[in-house]
């Protein structure tokens, strides 16, 4: 049986003027020494709460590493509504440039 999974919130300022970067750490509960860790970067126009990305996110802190999981700016996703677009004119702006 897996250990039981601890995930830590966090929320980062853009240096580049492009608002709240928000994102998850998983790790496995009561871990005593450090872990390697795996930073998950979702896709172009994506998020860290979509689809399968959360499970994928346990499954690596089940398996003993420290998953980072986390909203690039500009992504239209606020922490508010983490599943919904609710920044629209961010999301707008959101190119392969920015």
């Amino acid at each position: 049986m897996p250990a039981p999974i601890r995930k830590a919130s966090f929320t980062l300022d853009s240096p580049r003027g492009g608002g709240l970067i928000d994102g998850d750490v998983r790790f496995p509960e009561g871990a005593d020494e450090p872990l390697p860790a795996i930073v998950f970067c979702h896709g172009f126009k994506g998020f860290k709460d979509w689809g399968p990305f959360p499970a994928w996110g346990r499954f690596l802190a089940e398996a003993g590493f420290a998953s980072v999981l986390f909203n690039f700016s500009y992504n239209g996703v606020a922490a508010e509504a983490p599943t919904e677009f609710t920044e629209l004119e961010k999301f707008e702006k959101n190119t392969f440039t920015r």
